[in-house]
């Protein structure tokens, strides 16, 4: 029953915060402690990809750590890290773990898909790979 309850939790977090960008209900999802670290990992990519929207694609549980599969789109409107505006909408691929407490999250990682990223900025050729198999 907890791994459901914290499955809901997760998506709703998606839903609330990542996608509706509702951050002032964020302590609903987040702990206290962590809240301000969870905001200042999601500042950057948010600022630079305003209209960016997550698609979970899987979810799996165990106790108190879920995983999520999804995907976010987003158009890169201004400076993201040290690459200017490209102006294109990209879609990423990616992984985040988060863990709870009391039903709330008190540890995160993403993993999104950075050479996809880059390859959609335009920052990598998107044949790289296939280059580099061919000259092994």
């Amino acid at each position: 029953m907890k791994q459901l309850q914290n499955k809901e939790i997760i998506k709703e977090m998606y839903d609330v915060i990542l996608n509706r960008k509702e951050k002032d209900k964020a302590n609903k999802y987040i702990d206290n402690e962590y809240l301000p670290k969870f905001n200042d990992v999601n500042k950057t990519l948010f600022e630079s990809f305003p209209d960016i929207l997550f698609e979970i694609e899987k979810i799996y549980s165990d106790n108190d750590n879920i995983v999520t599969f999804y995907n976010w789109a987003g158009t890169h409107t201004s400076d993201y890290r040290n690459i200017a505006a490209t102006g294109k909408n990209i879609k990423v691929k990616g992984v985040s773990v988060y863990v709870l407490e009391d039903g709330k999250v008190i540890n995160s990682k993403a993993m999104p898909d950075k050479l996809m990223f880059f390859q959609q900025l335009g920052l990598i050729p998107e044949d790289l790979l296939e280059k580099m198999m061919k000259s092994q």
